[in-house]
């Protein structure tokens, strides 16, 4: 399904904890064509986990441009992850 959001480059920890609810093992952000979006994760490292404490268990973050998220969301669909794409369109 898709959703159409207000544009983001900074993941508040209230944004944070909407993209936890959303019951995904693997997040993968989308940082835009020139890696400007993605921001306000613990790290700006490609591959990360935060603790979703309501469920006590981590979650991955991938932060990627447009092209390599989408191939990668797409794969992960293929292979019957639980994956939430986060796509930032404005750069």
């Amino acid at each position: 399904a898709f959703r159409l959001v207000d544009k983001k480059r900074f993941f508040n920890g209230r944004d944070q904890d909407f993209l936890l609810k959303q019951s995904a093992d693997i997040i993968v952000i989308a940082t835009g064509a020139e890696g400007e979006g993605g921001l306000g994760f613990p790290t700006r490292s490609p591959v990360q986990f935060i603790y979703d404490y309501r469920k006590q268990r981590a979650v991955q973050v991938i932060l990627l441009d447009n092209r390599r998220a989408t191939e990668l969301y797409n794969r992960l669909q293929t292979e019957g992850k639980q994956v939430l794409l986060v796509v930032h369109h404005a750069c």
